[in-house]
């Protein structure tokens, strides 16, 4: 096991969700929230984003 190589890979998959929550910052509104309990809120950013973790 590559440890190195490991974080490395980690590095660009966070590197990659960051710049896809920061694009859609821009665009982001209170609308997009969905409920999921009284206090669990979640948005598609949110599902968009844990993609990027679940990837390979």
């Amino acid at each position: 096991m590559d440890l190195k190589l490991i974080c490395e890979q980690a590095r660009d998959v966070v590197n990659d969700a960051v710049v896809f929550i920061r694009e859609q910052s821009e665009s982001f509104n209170s609308a997009d929230v969905e409920y999921k309990g009284l206090n669990d809120m979640v948005s598609y950013v949110d599902k968009t984003a844990e993609k990027y973790w679940l990837m390979d």
